[in-house]
């Protein structure tokens, strides 16, 4: 959890990281640091190794209670991937199992954008704004861009603006 925070509350990638990989080099048999791994990994543009991570999650905790955050980070390193079906169909499991995950639900409404589904997009941005009242895609881009990879803030304030977020 420390290089979690680290990672996304501090806004240090690089020692985030370092701190999850010593985590799992001291306990390779936990599924929480696996996911942190994939999502800290497809936050870095490395969509390969986070799905990788966090497939390694689900088989060391197949039937986790926290498994919607599992399916949610493989929506996101699939949505970097540019596999815009497959974050559809990753966030539609994690939200089926946790309708508030706001993050999810953001991948959903930028592979939506991405894929020119207007009208699945648009329902994804109002469900998006009724979690958080008043996100824009300026807001979205000052919270993102302190702790993603610029091409990953790219694609989601790019994915956000074809799906219908307003600028301000």
């Amino acid at each position: 959890m420390g290089g979690w925070s680290i990672f996304n509350l501090a806004g240090e990638r690089a020692s985030g990281l370092s701190a999850i990989e010593r985590a799992l080099a001291l306990n390779p048999n936990s599924a929480h640091a696996w996911n942190v791994s994939g999502w800290a990994h497809a936050f870095c543009n490395r969509p390969g190794p986070a799905i990788e991570a966090i497939h390694k999650a689900i088989r060391l905790s197949p039937v986790d209670p926290h498994r919607w955050s599992f399916d949610g980070g493989l929506a996101l390193a699939h949505l970097v991937a540019g596999r815009y079906e497959q974050a559809i169909e990753w966030a539609n499991w994690a939200l089926d199992a946790q309708p508030r995950a706001t993050a999810v639900v953001g991948y959903k409404a930028a592979a939506c954008g991405h894929l020119g589904r207007v009208e699945e997009g648009n329902a994804s941005i109002k469900r998006l704004r009724e979690l958080r009242p008043g996100f824009t895609v300026t807001r979205a881009e000052r919270a993102l861009g302190k702790f993603v990879a610029p091409e990953v803030l790219a694609i989601f304030l790019e994915g956000y603006r074809k799906a219908g977020l307003p600028r301000e």
